[in-house]
């Protein structure tokens, strides 16, 4: 504890010296750390009563069984001699100490770092692009889509320059596993006032006025005051996005005509800062996780189409939409209507869809290349998986990579494409068809065939209601021919006539004009008083 407090600021350590276990420094040693240091010669002179007459002395040290020196001895010898005293060398190591020369592997056991890469940290991109909808009449483009990336540490060089070692003292580190982390938040959380960072910051620049700008990030140095920090990171990124998509259109030759980012939700999360336990090394690593769950991005253009058409692009107008299932990615949605459009025009068309560029051609090729190290004093890289799921019914074929980094899979029907990043510099070349099936394009457009069918099953109800009114007037018109009729003066002709097809069983008309009028029955006068 002498030798940290003489390398590391009193004021900090001193905070943890009451809260330190003999564990701890077994851990700390076996996490890498060695220290070299040098005794003064009069050392022993200072432990030796003076009421002994001068002799050699010899004083071996037993050290803990948790602690060796770096030659693997079990304690430390010093010697003190008649005549000049001279310096003495100690070292103190773990009995197991992390050894970074391993290799980091992922659970389908593809290499993640080699044994010569004492930076190990990779990252995992997963787009999943779940529909991708070409509306016609609304003039709108909307993409589905849900995003997971992940950055995980598994060890960090040391910069040894950065720790002073300009004393009798030094220390040897090449690299930090993540369990190191583990055990400075293990200790840390034993304090009674866990050590708090202040006014961290925010995400908006000096001249951005926005209310999540009048926030300031803090975190207490524990496992859950970091983890709360990532999750407050995640909140005020969303916050940002939705407050400053809201600006868009208030700013000077904005295209955009309404924005809505109202369902754009981003989740951040950091994991793996405990679980620690005897064995200190890197194969848990501590993981920080972006998540945006799935939403639905609408491009909309407003605007003469007319004018658009001849080049005119005054009356060009945006809307932009992002609706949550329950999301800043724009560069795939255009791309990917481009390319559609493009199969469509110029694709060839066979019994199971549209392939672009013909089958007969040649396939379309990207070559690039890139540095994925980012510090190179620090052996930084940012390396491994970016995948994304494309929407069912459209997939790649025909795909050849001569770096042999990208593969293609398949995942609940659907086409998953994963290219693996390389660490360092490299050089790729990826060739590939696109294939959109007819159940693609029907599901995109259905409403023409649906509106055919509907405007002829209308004409045909139609026509069968012309059909039935037309009959129903015919057999009506045959029914009324069937009919005796007769005039006004063959009417009063009928005196005394019989016929039985258009009276029926008549009585014979009789002369009445000759006879008397029947009696009137007497009432009686009473009735009327």
């Amino acid at each position: 504890m002498d030798i940290l407090k003489n390398n590391f600021d009193e004021g900090d350590l001193l905070k943890y010296v009451d809260v330190i276990q003999e564990s701890d420094l077994r851990n700390l040693f076996n996490s890498g750390i060695s220290i070299e240091s040098v005794l003064p010669g009069d050392f022993l002179d200072s432990v030796i009563p003076e009421d002994l007459p001068p002799a050699e002395l010899t004083l071996e040290i037993i050290l803990p069984t948790w602690v060796r020196t770096i030659e693997g001895d079990d304690r430390l010898t010093l010697q003190k001699t008649l005549g000049e005293s001279s310096d003495i060398d100690i070292s103190l190591a773990g009995t197991d100490p992390y050894d970074w020369r391993n290799e980091i592997r992922d659970d389908d056991m593809n290499v993640i770092c080699t044994t010569v890469q004492r930076t190990c940290i990779s990252s995992s991109i997963e787009l999943d692009i779940s529909a991708l909808r070409i509306n016609e009449w609304s003039q709108s483009v909307s993409l589905d889509f849900a995003l997971d990336a992940e950055v995980s540490i598994y060890r960090v060089i040391v910069p040894l320059e950065e720790i002073n070692q300009s004393g009798s003292t030094k220390v040897n580190f090449e690299a930090a596993p993540s369990d190191l982390v583990r055990i400075g938040l293990d200790i840390a959380s034993r304090l009674a006032e866990p050590k708090t960072f202040d006014d961290v910051g925010n995400i908006c620049d000096d001249d951005q006025d926005y209310s999540v700008c009048e926030r300031d990030l803090s975190f207490a140095f524990t496992p859950e005051g970091l983890t709360d920090f990532s999750v407050d990171i995640g909140e005020m990124i969303t916050d940002f996005i939705h407050e400053s998509g809201a600006d868009l259109p208030n700013q000077d030759d904005s295209p955009f005509g309404q924005v809505d980012l109202s369902g754009f939700e981003i989740k951040t999360k950091i994991d793996g800062l405990t679980g620690l336990d005897q064995n200190i090394g890197d194969e848990d690593p501590i993981t920080l996780s972006v998540k945006i769950p799935e939403v639905e991005f609408k491009l909309e253009l407003d605007g003469d189409i007319g004018q658009l058409i001849e080049g005119d692009t005054s009356s060009l107008e945006l809307n932009f939409f992002a609706n949550a299932f329950r999301g800043l990615i724009v560069n795939p949605m255009v791309s990917a209507a481009e390319l559609l459009g493009t199969s469509l025009s110029n694709g060839i068309v066979s019994g199971s869809g549209i392939t672009y560029p013909s089958p007969d051609g040649e396939t379309t090729s990207f070559s690039f290349s890139g540095n994925t190290s980012i510090a190179e004093d620090y052996d930084l890289s940012i390396n491994g998986p970016v995948s994304v799921i494309l929407p069912r019914g459209i997939t790649i074929i025909d795909v050849e990579d001569t770096g042999g980094y990208l593969s293609i899979t398949e995942t609940g029907g659907r086409q998953k494409i994963t290219y693996n990043i390389p660490d360092g510099e490299f050089e790729d070349t990826i060739s590939f068809r696109v294939k959109v099936s007819w159940l693609y394009l029907f599901m995109q457009f259905w409403v023409y065939p649906t509106f055919i069918v509907l405007l002829l099953a209308l004409f045909i109800r139609r026509r069968r209601r012309k059909k039935r009114l037309k009959k129903e007037r015919k057999a009506a018109s045959a029914q009324q021919a069937t009919k005796v009729t007769i005039g006004d003066s063959e009417f009063a002709d009928l005196k005394g006539f019989k016929s039985e097809g258009l009276h029926g069983e008549l009585q014979q008309f009789e002369e009445y004009s000759n006879q008397s009028p029947p009696p009137m029955i007497d009432l009686g006068d009473e009735r009327f008083d």
